[in-house]
């Protein structure tokens, strides 16, 4: 819990109020501004390039959007222990192993910082010092920082576990949904994938639920399957942790369903959509919107010259009277990116009108 006393000093949660800053500075400030002073830059910017050679050590090129995150979580790390604030638990010892248990990256890593902290404020001590070090090690796994280290490898059992239980959660109902588990590979996928959520609940546990807009019409209009299964999942952990649902949303939502977006393969988990394309005269029309529909990631799609008994939407010159109107696109040359999103939408809307007969379910939001 953090608070603000009279004086309007940040309090509490030392390891919240850092994520708080972190939030806002890289939301209003990203690359636009960088609000320190001009000599606290300059130190900033040395611990940046240092940090960097650890990650990065065959000076690889550092995404913008890492770099300006590195720059922030460094710039925030430093105001804090001007003013006085140290990390006062351990938390993270239950989920990082002990020092001279990490890899030799990660080890280096957590070594320049604690050195760093006793040059640069000599008052602390070295307990302060050992505890800063491995929380911004803890802090850097957490904004995506260390996939290069193998950052895997530095977690405790426990954190492994806890890792391995959430994506149990996923199987669960993940089967409840499509009447199958996940596989190895997309569970060995959803642990880099969710590896960050997890880090981020132990460096700031309190759930930010400002940190995405929840879009569930927007998701339902791309990925409803993906979405219904990412509110599950939610409204689950929620329930086990004692979690608000509505704040539990909105700071997790967009992480699960574009994750399971991601990883599942569409063919598997999506119903067939069949499509005829018979465009008289327009072979190369045809070619272009052959790619053009096969390219749809939300789709599982079957494309046919022909119209057959359980063809689901047609494009041609011409109507057909077993297909009905609204599953008809009559397109003699290419189509506009409004007309393109039309046939979109109608395909997502069967996509998920099968699936609900298929599974004898409701989805929780219409697809559109």
């Amino acid at each position: 819990m953090t608070s603000a006393p009279p004086d309007y000093t940040l309090a509490g949660n030392e390891s919240e109020v850092r994520s708080m800053y972190f939030r806002i500075f890289q939301l209003y400030f990203a690359d636009r501004a960088f609000p320190f002073e001009n000599s606290d830059e300059q130190l900033i910017n040395r611990i940046l390039d240092e940090v960097t050679r650890y990650i990065k050590p065959d000076d690889e090129r550092l995404r913008e959007t890492k770099r300006i995150a590195i720059r922030f979580t460094i710039a925030i790390w430093l105001g804090r222990l001007q003013h006085g604030h140290v990390i006062s638990n351990d938390d993270v010892d239950a989920f990082l192993l002990p020092n001279d248990q990490l890899n030799e990256r990660t080890h280096q890593l957590t070594a320049y910082v604690e050195q760093l902290v006793m040059q640069l404020f000599p008052t602390l001590t070295a307990e302060d010092a050992h505890r800063e070090g491995r929380y911004v090690v803890m802090g850097f796994f957490s904004i995506g920082v260390g996939v290069e280290m193998n950052r895997r490898e530095n977690m405790t059992p426990l954190f492994m576990n806890m890792l391995a239980a959430f994506i149990q959660i996923v199987d669960t109902h993940y089967n409840k949904l499509f009447n199958a588990h996940l596989t190895v590979l997309e569970q060995d996928a959803f642990f880099e994938v969710f590896f960050e959520l997890m880090v981020a609940a132990v460096t700031s546990p309190t759930p930010d639920e400002g940190r995405n807009r929840v879009r569930l019409d927007a998701a339902y209009e791309q990925f409803p399957l993906m979405a219904e299964l990412a509110l599950a999942v939610i409204d689950d952990v929620a329930e086990r942790r004692h979690l608000d649902i509505t704040l539990a949303r909105g700071a997790f939502f967009e992480v699960l369903y574009t994750g399971f977006a991601s990883i599942f393969d569409m063919h598997q988990v999506f119903p067939k959509i069949k499509v005829a394309l018979d465009i008289n005269y327009q072979i190369g029309l045809e070619s272009i919107l052959t790619d053009m529909i096969l390219g749809m990631r939300a789709m599982n799609i079957e494309i046919s010259e022909y119209i057959d008994d359980d063809t689901d939407i047609l494009i041609s010159d011409i109507n057909n009277s077993n297909i009905p109107a609204e599953n008809t696109f009559i397109w003699t040359s290419m189509p506009t990116s409004l007309e393109f999103e039309q046939l979109r939408r109608r395909m997502n809307v069967v996509k998920a009108d099968k699936f609900e007969k298929m599974h004898g379910i409701k989805l929780r939001y219409e697809a559109r």
